[in-house]
């Protein structure tokens, strides 16, 4: 079944990145959207990279950065290219679509309304409500109910636990103690081991609470307020486990093409 013309999907991020990634794989004409300065971490697992360097490749297909919506439009229709435009995810869309998702992943902040803005809107995970702010809504928290469409009522509630690896944790991650900028002298998949200086906020530095390498790292200078992520360890060492297409955002964007097609099967 064919999928709408225009799909518009805010946050480029690696569940963003992975419903971009999935609509395009099924020939429809996905865009991304996404904000001046990205917090994405998962460099190698998206596209928000082409925010700055005007390009980014994730599996096969690129995303390249347009700075006008009608460029965006004809590029949408190439083989292998995904648009991404920049611009306030808060403020009007860039673009008519007629499915737009929200991915930006909120946590704890209530999205506003957006069910006005596309004949079919999704949001993904934790604050939105079906019928409310969107059309649907898609779980993405952790088990059984990850990737479900949800047509009536909410996704669970944020809950603040990250996912154990090698019995690890919130020891995976080190966050903003501050305001301030973000530097770092780091890259992705580089060993690290706890006790070492991962990056600094302004002079503060953050130190490595587990030993690994680095599935996740903000960008250096990045402008970051308190309580931000900004690194992320993989204690398995794995480099696979930090670059492609991961489980969770796969499972995600199936939710969102489950969503799709029956909305597409409704309209006949």
């Amino acid at each position: 079944m064919s999928l709408p013309r225009i799909v518009l999907v805010k946050s480029a991020h690696d569940i963003g990145s992975a419903i971009a990634h999935r609509i395009k794989s099924r020939e429809a004409a996905a865009i991304l959207w996404e904000s001046p300065s990205p917090g994405a971490t998962r460099g190698l697992m998206c596209f928000a990279a082409a925010v700055h360097q005007g390009r980014a490749e994730l599996e096969g297909l690129a995303a390249i950065r347009h700075d006008d919506p009608r460029a965006a439009l004809e590029a949408a229709e190439r083989t292998g290219e995904i648009p991404l435009l920049v611009g306030d995810l808060d403020g009007p869309l860039p673009l008519a679509a007629q499915v737009m998702v929200d991915a930006r992943m909120l946590k704890k902040t209530v999205p506003a309304p957006q069910i006005d803005l596309a004949p079919l809107t999704i949001g993904i995970g934790p604050g939105f409500v079906a019928g409310v702010q969107v059309h649907v809504v898609i779980e993405s928290n952790w088990g059984a109910r990850l990737g479900t469409v949800i047509r009536e009522g909410a996704a669970e509630a944020y809950t603040g636990t990250p996912r154990k690896v090698e019995g690890l944790g919130v020891e995976r991650y080190l966050y903003a103690p501050h305001g301030g900028t973000f530097r770092t002298e780091r890259a992705l998949l580089e060993p690290i081991e706890a006790g070492d200086t991962a990056g600094w906020v302004e002079r503060t530095p953050l130190k490595a609470l587990a030993g690994g390498i680095l599935r996740g790292l903000a960008t250096s200078g990045l402008e970051v307020a308190k309580g931000a992520k900004l690194v992320e360890v993989d204690p398995t060492g794995d480099p696979d486990n930090c670059r492609g297409i991961a489980s969770r955002p796969a499972r995600i964007a199936e939710g969102v093409l489950e969503a799709i097609d029956a909305f597409r099967a409704r309209l006949g």
